[in-house]
């Protein structure tokens, strides 16, 4: 079937993924912040767009990202077969090391942040420690 095929199995493994994922979150006992049917019916309109504002911007990045890479390995493979087997390593590469620098970047911040809040509350507990002391005459 060929780039069909490929399209065709891509978006029915999407849709059987979505589905999946749907029933888990609405079905488990084990989430802690699970919303029911009557949450979700009953949920201001408002709250809705608020969401859908937010990402739709999201939405379309992730369109043209997904319009303009097939756009790219066409190119390469009118220039070179192997243009577009070079460019897909090198991007799986780049973004794997990607990847590792935000896994990273992301619990240093968590530490920082941490170390940050722990912070503030001694300097307050110090603070009141201080105003409530009185020299012993």
């Amino acid at each position: 079937m060929g780039i069909q095929g490929a399209a065709l199995g891509t978006v029915i493994a999407e849709y059987l993924g979505a589905g999946y994922i749907t029933i888990v979150f609405f079905k488990s006992k084990k989430l802690t912040t699970r919303p029911g049917w009557t949450a979700v019916k009953h949920a201001r309109i408002k709250s809705y767009f608020t969401a859908a504002k937010l990402g739709i911007n999201i939405a379309m990045e992730d369109f043209a990202w997904n319009i303009g890479n097939p756009v790219l390995i066409r190119i390469l493979n009118a220039i070179d077969e192997y243009a577009a087997g070079i460019y897909t390593i090198v991007f799986s590469v780049a973004l794997f090391v990607f990847v590792c620098r935000l896994g990273v970047l992301g619990v240093f911040l968590a530490v920082l942040a941490d170390e940050f809040v722990r912070a503030w509350i001694n300097l307050w507990k110090y603070l009141r420690i201080v105003k409530r002391w009185k020299p012993a005459d």
